[in-house]
């Protein structure tokens, strides 16, 4: 499994022959887009920034769409989503929590949230979770040292900020106790999984 960061919220994934986007940016967004065939494409918020679903589209690629709360299977990937809390720009009121499990490993975005007040369900699922991938910006999702109080009880073995600000990723390492570690991707196998303990790791921008 290979994990790729484009953009603070947009991820590419690939796995073997599959290939995931994480809200793709679309053409209505100020951000840069990218375009890519996905196999699926999970949308967390109804904004330009999130909801590029079109430039995962590629001739002779079927490309499923997840667009908010509920389960779905795609060629052995199993994705349940969530309804959350969020103040994306001001004019969204919630998005979607996804978690998915991909080569047994179950991952989870929890897209710009700002409440650590999360359901029963979703919380019973960031339990589960091998690699959550939280905000820790601040400014209208939560900062860094209340993010990582969320997200330690949870003990994951990889947690990825969401951040493209220096300042706010390193205030989250320093919270773990840890060194910042910024990687290009993040390629994980069925080993990496092994262990009980926390990694936190910074993806860089491609």
């Amino acid at each position: 499994m290979v994990i790729q960061k484009l953009d603070d919220y947009f991820f590419k994934i690939s796995s073997g022959d599959l290939t995931i986007g994480i809200n793709p940016i679309s053409k209505q967004s100020k951000k840069k887009e990218t375009r890519f065939g996905a196999d699926i494409a999970l949308i967390q918020l109804r904004h330009p920034d999130f909801n590029g679903e079109e430039l995962m589209k590629s001739k002779g690629k079927e490309t499923v769409v997840a667009k908010g709360p509920g389960e779905y299977e795609v060629r052995d990937v199993f994705i349940k989503g969530y309804r959350v809390p969020t103040k994306y720009d001001k004019s969204v009121s919630h998005g979607t929590m996804y978690s998915l499990v991909l080569e047994n490993a179950n991952l989870l975005f929890c897209g710009p949230i700002f409440d650590k007040q999360v359901s029963e369900e979703a919380s019973e699922e960031l339990y589960q979770a091998n690699i959550i991938f939280v905000p820790v910006n601040g400014d209208n999702v939560m900062e860094a040292v209340e993010a990582a109080t969320f997200v330690k009880k949870f003990s994951p073995q990889y947690i990825v900020p969401l951040t493209g600000e220096k300042k706010a990723a390193e205030a989250f390492f320093k919270s773990f106790g840890q060194e910042p570690t910024y990687e290009d991707k993040l390629t994980l196998k069925k080993k990496d999984f092994m262990t009980e303990a926390t990694k936190v790791v910074a993806l860089k921008q491609a």
